[in-house]
């Protein structure tokens, strides 16, 4: 699967990654060209793409909050991720995801209409995650798979 889908953001900062992307080797050097291009090119917006990422997962959640009603129903991962920075380097205007579904059910699901959400502790980004509501939704895809 190629296609990118928007991740919902929250006024999100660049440092708000560092906990979870930090174990990958090029998130480091990411940051420093991201401070580089903004000295030298400081009134535009900057695009950088994080690109084969190993060992990054989301999940799929059926109900309206999956913190508090946790039913995992499928899993996916992350295999890109595109972020456009606004112009003071700092701000993420826009962020895009490649994932992999894991499962028949999340193949079905990519058909239909959802968003990526981000959770969020102690303002750090700690997981991405579609919610995937309302339930009669996924039982007629449980139904057909």
């Amino acid at each position: 699967m190629d296609n990118e889908i928007a991740v919902e953001l929250d006024n999100n900062k660049i440092i708000q990654y560092d906990i979870m992307l930090g174990r990958f080797r090029n998130w480091i050097q990411f940051k420093r060209d991201i401070k580089l291009t903004n000295l030298l090119e400081h009134n535009r917006k900057i695009q950088f793409d994080l690109e084969n990422i190993n060992g990054l997962y989301g999940g799929v959640y059926s109900g309206e909050n999956p913190i508090h009603k946790f039913k995992l129903i499928d899993e996916f991962a992350v295999k890109s991720m595109k972020f456009i920075i606004n112009q003071n380097g700092v701000n993420i205007d826009s962020l895009k995801l490649k994932i992999k579904p894991f499962g028949n059910l999340m193949e079905k699901m990519l058909n239909q209409e959802y968003k990526i959400y981000q959770n969020i502790s102690n303002d750090q980004v700690i997981s991405f995650y579609i919610k995937f509501s309302p339930i009669e939704k996924y039982n007629n895809l449980s139904k057909a798979a």
